[in-house]
């Protein structure tokens, strides 16, 4: 019986440590994935400037995140030439961070003394990075 008795306080013990194991493991997990969710969009938006060619600026920008911290982006932006939107679209296209890259309609706003037509037009986009 003393024997058996030993036996049940160490089976105990061993239960109680694998149920903290267990808890540590999942809290492990859970600080991991929040460490990777914060790092997203430092790492979009300096992909996104390398991205982006000088004579474009992007006047507003929306994302929504997936669970494995892809980005749908949606930029409306604005270009000096239709040659800076093309360079986007292709810098966009041929990058491997990006897929199903879209070009909405573009307006074109002629500038009275200014330097030319102002193009503005949306552009959509999946983004994710390998390491996310």
């Amino acid at each position: 019986r003393a024997e058996l008795q030993k036996y049940e306080r160490i089976d105990a013990e061993v239960k109680a440590a694998q149920q903290q194991e267990s808890s540590l493991s999942s809290r492990y997990s859970v600080i991991q994935q929040l460490l990777k969710g914060t790092l997203t969009y430092p790492r979009f938006f300096e992909d996104f400037m390398a991205l982006l060619p000088a004579d474009i600026w992007v006047g507003r920008i929306s994302t929504t995140t997936d669970p494995s911290y892809g980005l749908a982006v949606t930029a409306d932006a604005k270009a000096l030439s239709s040659f800076a939107i093309a360079d986007w679209l292709t810098n966009l296209q041929s990058s491997p961070l990006c897929s199903d890259v879209r070009l909405g309609a573009i307006s074109v706003e002629e500038q009275g003394d200014g330097p030319g037509a102002i193009y503005s037009f949306t552009m959509t986009f999946n983004f994710r990075r390998a390491d996310n």
